[in-house]
């Protein structure tokens, strides 16, 4: 059934912005803080926070005779609004990722399931590859990760216990970040950058010079106990850029490498999925302290752009 139309009285005054909470990604008392700014901002816009286990009913008939956005860091689940656009976080494989970036003209390594015996051609590999699972939550602990030399690799059948007899396995290009691992991440809402952090390993890697053993049994990734903020504005221009090839999710926590000798950057992966909101999310909360989270979010203005995004969003698209 179409949505009543508005009534003359709220016509062209006030809109919706519907907040549908994930406890298990993060704090009510942040969707507070930002709503709070939002208000300051723009008065014209009522605020309202739900949960995923309820339905619409919980908003007035009253109120949903405005223009809404409902926004998700992950699925809306029973919570389906009558009216306006729904953004929501969603799972999304890194063989989509890699077509949605290629498709945008993003830079991001080569990928393919891995498949024993398969031949590896230079050319499209480069000199080394990694190995990694498809499932998301074996990656995002940095298990099973291992590198390989192309040519060692190519048409090579590994041993029974190796976790690709049992796993689903993926194949990249791997990007040589120098001597000392390192990566970037940036989390977006809707493109705009709220916190960017740089990863380095501590320990240099082996000379790429080494014997296949020592390659193969090379740390794949740098150390995450050692991040530190990043506000280098190519890495944050290049995260929004990524986040193009995903514009029906609000957050994303954008993967990057920058190439050694090159420069280049590299798309790497996004976390779709919305467990990305380490300002409080219970995954970050060992080792999270109030005052390095408060001095984040004061450095990158966190709190306060996210505000204005989801007033423009607002504004610009509720219905």
């Amino acid at each position: 059934m179409a949505p009543p139309p508005p009534s003359r009285t709220d016509r062209g005054k006030t809109l919706n912005l519907v907040f549908v909470h994930q406890p298990s990604k993060l704090s009510s008392a942040d969707i507070d803080a930002i709503s709070a700014r939002i208000s300051r901002i723009a008065p014209e816009i009522k605020v309202f926070g739900v949960l995923p286990s309820q339905d619409a009913q919980i908003i007035s008939a009253h109120d949903w005779l405005r223009p809404t956005l409902t926004v998700s860091f992950g699925s809306v689940r029973r919570f389906i609004p009558p009216r306006g656009p729904v953004y929501e976080n969603r799972f999304v494989s890194k063989l989509e990722q890699f077509r949605r970036f290629r498709a945008i003209g993003i830079e991001t390594p080569h990928t393919e399931p891995f498949r024993h015996g398969m031949a590896l051609d230079p050319e499209q590999w480069g000199p080394f590859v990694i190995m990694k699972p498809s499932d998301p939550d074996l990656t995002s602990n940095g298990r099973y990760l291992q590198v390989f030399r192309t040519a060692s690799l190519s048409e090579r059948s590994l041993p029974a216990a190796h976790p690709s007899r049992h796993l689903l396995m993926l194949l990249q290009q791997w990007i040589d970040s120098g001597e000392n691992l390192t990566s970037y991440r940036c989390l977006t809402l809707f493109g705009a950058v709220l916190l960017g952090s740089i990863s380095r390993s501590p320990s240099q890697r082996p000379s790429l010079d080494a014997s296949d053993a020592v390659i193969e049994a090379m740390t794949a990734e740098s150390d995450r106990g050692h991040n530190k903020k990043c506000d280098d504005p190519e890495i944050m221009a290049f995260a929004s850029r990524m986040a193009e090839a995903f514009p029906r999710h609000p957050i994303l926590g954008c993967d990057i490498i920058r190439e050694a000798g090159t420069g280049r950057l590299y798309a790497i992966e996004v976390n779709a999925g919305g467990n990305v909101w380490h300002f409080s999310s219970p995954r970050t909360a060992p080792w999270r302290t109030h005052d390095n989270t408060e001095k984040l979010k004061r450095h990158f203005s966190s709190f306060d752009v996210a505000a204005e995004v989801l007033v423009k969003k607002t504004r610009a698209e509720a219905r």
